[in-house]
């Protein structure tokens, strides 16, 4: 962990963004995130184009495959919270 804030900061310097960058491993994050990642990320190395594009491939995939899964979970923390309100 400590690593990724280290590079996260060097990147940012090196790049000179005004606003935060995240590192993560892909291929172990969460289909919401992968699909997060496609739509907003921004490629600061890319050395495969076809990895790429199968990458963003298969995280449109996997985010509509557990879409589903996703309204549930939605519908089970609404319904959890409702009382607290």
């Amino acid at each position: 962990l400590e690593r990724r804030a280290l590079l996260s900061e060097a990147l940012a310097r090196a790049i000179a963004f005004s606003r935060r960058v995240d590192v993560v491993d892909l291929r172990t994050a969460s289909p919401t995130l992968c699909a997060e990642v496609v739509r907003d990320g921004i490629a600061v190395v890319e050395r495969d184009g076809l990895a790429r594009f199968d990458f963003e491939m298969d995280a449109i995939h996997r985010f509509e495959d557990t879409r589903a899964l996703r309204r549930v979970q939605h519908d089970l923390l609404r319904d959890a919270t409702h009382g607290l309100a």
